[in-house]
């Protein structure tokens, strides 16, 4: 599959079949995929947990209010941010936000390139949530969930979408009103 149909096909996907799972090794392919995102000043401050485990995804659904569908799906992958490991502005604030979301879609696009449905279920910033995780996964105080990514199977189509480009939305080479 070229990229501009990776791209261009992608989308979340909340319909899975219940009968095919996502094995080790493609998972393996997701997270090398994942790995190779750009981080701020190389400090790749992820870490990742591959759940296929159906208590567990049953547990992710009860403290998740929108991934009813993961026991369906099978698998899923929760992006933490180390908060100790993650680069620092002058000022002080870390750059995991950008560094876990370019992560994630790479997991989002190695997934549609293997023909593996996915949807990006959000972790950050929302507070409890993020606790609910840490509490769940026993993560150390520095360990910070993200987001949770669901993969699976899907008999969906994957349709090149209707073009979202929005050109009033860019200017070249300087701001205009």
């Amino acid at each position: 599959m070229d990229f501009d149909e990776v791209l261009f096909t992608r989308r979340s996907v909340r319909k899975f079949d219940a009968s095919k799972k996502v094995s080790k090794a493609q998972m393996e392919k997701i997270l090398e995929a994942a790995m190779s995102a750009p981080s701020a000043c190389n400090c790749r401050p992820w870490k990742f947990i591959a759940v296929n485990d159906s208590l567990m995804l049953s547990k992710i659904a009860k403290i998740h209010p929108y991934c009813g569908f993961l026991k369906d799906a099978g698998s899923a992958v929760i992006v933490c941010a180390d908060a100790l490991s993650q680069y620092k502005s002058p000022d002080g604030e870390g750059y995991y936000p950008a560094d876990c979301s370019a992560a994630t879609q790479n997991i989002l696009l190695k997934a549609r390139e293997m023909g593996i449905a996915s949807c990006w279920c959000g972790i950050y910033p929302v507070q409890s949530r993020m606790e609910d995780f840490a509490y769940l996964f026993n993560l150390p105080e520095n360990i910070l969930a993200f987001s949770l990514v669901v993969l699976g199977f899907s008999d969906e189509k994957f349709s090149r979408l209707q073009s979202r480009t929005e050109w009033d939305k860019v200017d070249f080479s300087n701001w205009k009103e």
